[in-house]
């Protein structure tokens, strides 16, 4: 069972989105599709992760994009929230052992219990005075499965990267968006909670080696007891930078060799990033 996850770049190719316009994205967008069937055709039990999907704010492209999988071939995995501009989703064939998930989403009032006392701003940015809730931002960008067969979960994500540049003592500091740090406390508890069973964590995590503003949130998942799968491998074309990552539990016996980067594809500024699950690893 092979698992692929790869960043569309809004169906863009290496370029940046502000830069191509909707009909000159068609193009890369069919090569896209012609990638993930032909990818699923090959793996039954297979799933694809796309992160930087048009969202419904794009609707022409949206509705090509997922027309192109019907509901008689394949089973396409939505986001909480799809009216923004950009979505992270899971694609895999119809019959496959693959079911939704939101466990991920389900558990916001115990995470603010913890976080009331861990970070202020973070609670300011994520409660609603509308109806008195606090809510997960970024619904957009993460997608939950779980194959019940093999009794692993997966998670799917493109962890946001935002920021304000201040000066501080003639120095400039980066701010972290309070929206973003909220997320990834998120993910570090979801993940914290779940590090004794069988997970997968795929996508875009907009975090890398080096002078990274996450990486500080980025090694604390590691140092809750995950693995890296991909780490060190380039995987950002255009910084040449291993942003994208496959993270997984000391549980999930799944080794290096079973990993691969696609670096000769031209549709995508991000190269496809591959794990492979074998029957006697669980």
């Amino acid at each position: 069972m092979k698992l692929l996850s790869l960043n569309a770049n809004q169906f863009c190719g290496i370029k940046n989105w502000k830069d191509v316009e909707l009909k000159n994205r068609i193009p890369y967008m069919n090569q896209i599709i012609g990638f993930v069937k032909g990818f699923l055709i090959h793996n039954d039990d297979g799933i694809v992760i796309l992160q930087e999907v048009p969202g419904k704010k794009i609707l022409e492209l949206y509705n090509l994009f997922i027309n192109a999988f019907p509901d008689k071939s394949y089973k396409v995995v939505h986001p909480l929230n799809e009216d923004v501009c950009e979505l992270t989703i899971a694609i895999t064939n119809k019959f496959s052992n693959w079911e939704r998930k939101t466990d991920f989403y389900s558990s916001t009032k115990d995470i603010m219990d913890k976080i009331e006392s861990h970070n202020e701003k973070v609670v300011v940015a994520s409660y609603s005075y509308y109806d008195k809730t606090y809510n997960i931002p970024y619904q957009n960008r993460c997608v939950e499965l779980y194959h019940r067969q093999r009794n692993v979960k997966l998670l799917g994500v493109h962890m946001p990267i935002h920021y304000t540049n201040v000066k501080v003592q003639n120095r400039e500091k980066h701010i972290k968006d309070a929206s973003d740090e909220f997320f990834w406390f998120v993910l570090a508890e979801y993940l914290k909670n779940n590090k004794d069973n069988n997970v997968l964590v795929m996508g875009d995590f907009n975090a890398f080696d080096g002078n990274c503003i996450y990486m500080e949130e980025y090694q604390e998942l590691i140092n809750s007891g995950y693995t890296d799968m991909i780490k060190g491998k380039i995987t950002f074309h255009k910084g040449k930078t291993n942003i994208d990552h496959i993270l997984k539990t000391k549980s999930l016996l799944v080794t290096k060799d079973n990993t691969d980067v696609l670096n000769d594809i031209e549709f995508s500024d991000h190269s496809p990033i591959i794990i492979e699950i074998l029957n006697d690893f669980l």
